[in-house]
């Protein structure tokens, strides 16, 4: 089975991915992206979890801080996540 992948576009979407791949791993983008690493991860779950999804996720930090970047893993497994969590942070 191929892997799903998709970058949440708003809430309703952003909800129905969380329902259906409720474990998460956030990974810390960057100033300079995470260029070649990003194409490793994707290939590791194409790899290790068949049914998988990763988009966008932007936090604001304490006031006066900058926006923080991630890249937000989903699976269907808690092992799924797990495993790619123990891969790559």
């Amino acid at each position: 089975m191929m892997a799903l992948r998709t970058e949440a576009d708003g809430p309703t979407e952003r909800f129905q991915v969380e329902r259906r791949y409720p474990f998460a791993v956030d990974i810390s983008v960057p100033a300079g992206g995470l260029g070649t690493r990003l194409d490793a991860m994707q290939a590791w779950c194409r790899d290790h979890a068949p049914d998988w999804r990763h988009r966008e996720h932007t936090e604001r930090g304490q006031l006066g801080e900058r926006f923080r970047y991630y890249v937000r893993f989903h699976f269907v497994t808690e092992q799924a996540a797990e495993a790619f969590r123990r891969a790559w942070l």
